[in-house]
């Protein structure tokens, strides 16, 4: 009898490892990172917060203008690229280069979910469901550590922004 309920005690354990391992390779929402909504596409390179910058950096071409901002908060030095359309921050260390931040201020580019700038306050709601923060400002949404902000003025977008951590503004 012993052995039996050692034998049942190891199988639910390794049922409950197997299930907290999985529960951890999603998101939040349970979508893998394509879904996730933390991407835009622009001139068709896709661009995706917390990933690796290196490709979408050769695949956008020579930046407008390039800008190291020093380091950021001990996570590796934050670089600014300004393109005709976007402003791609990034974090560079040991490990490599990594998309921080996606800034865009026109219609070039929208949502996963078909929000542009120009969009009234209301399709953001819908579209994206409530928002973490509302002000008269801003909307943001997130979880975890990565965030869309989206500046609001005279209750329509006229920017989004995508950022990884805090937004502390």
């Amino acid at each position: 009898m012993k052995k039996g309920l050692r034998i049942l005690s190891a199988v639910l354990l390794v049922l409950l490892a197997v299930t907290a391992f999985v529960a951890c390779q999603a998101n939040g929402d349970g979508k893998s990172g394509d879904e996730s909504g933390y991407y835009i596409e622009y001139k068709g390179t896709k661009i995706e917060l917390d990933k690796k910058a290196d490709a979408v950096i050769s695949a956008l071409g020579e930046p407008k203008s390039k800008e190291s901002l020093g380091n950021c908060g001990g996570y590796g030095a934050q670089i600014k690229y300004v393109y005709d359309d976007i402003v791609l921050y990034t974090v560079k260390n040991d490990s490599g280069e990594t998309v921080d931040q996606i800034t865009f201020s026109n219609d070039i580019a929208e949502t996963p979910k078909g929000v542009c700038i120009g969009d009234p306050i209301a399709d953001v709601e819908a579209k994206h469901g409530e928002p973490i923060e509302k002000s008269d400002t801003k909307l943001i949404y997130g979880e975890g550590s990565l965030f869309i902000k989206f500046g609001i003025k005279d209750g329509y977008v006229d920017s989004i922004d995508y950022i990884r951590e805090t937004p502390k503004n």
